[in-house]
């Protein structure tokens, strides 16, 4: 219990402060939060890419290669 006047006004110029904090942070934090989800968004495109990439040099290296080897070989003998 505050015991005089001036106690009380500084008790209240702290609450008013962080009062203003909480509402800037919760400001702050949805705006952290938005751009947290535009950056996943964009790597999970990158990464969707990235697996197709992989996906076509697996396909060239197991099928294509061989038989470019294949007809190389067949084509100097």
């Amino acid at each position: 219990m505050p015991k005089n006047l001036k106690e009380e006004k500084q008790q209240a110029i702290i609450l008013e402060r962080l009062d203003n904090f909480i509402e800037v942070n919760g400001k702050e934090h949805k705006a952290i939060l938005d751009q947290v989800i535009k950056t996943n968004s964009r790597v999970d495109k990158l990464e969707v890419w990235r697996g197709f990439i992989t996906g076509g040099l697996l396909i060239i290296s197991i099928f294509i290669v061989p038989i470019l080897l294949y007809l190389i070989y067949k084509n100097f003998n």
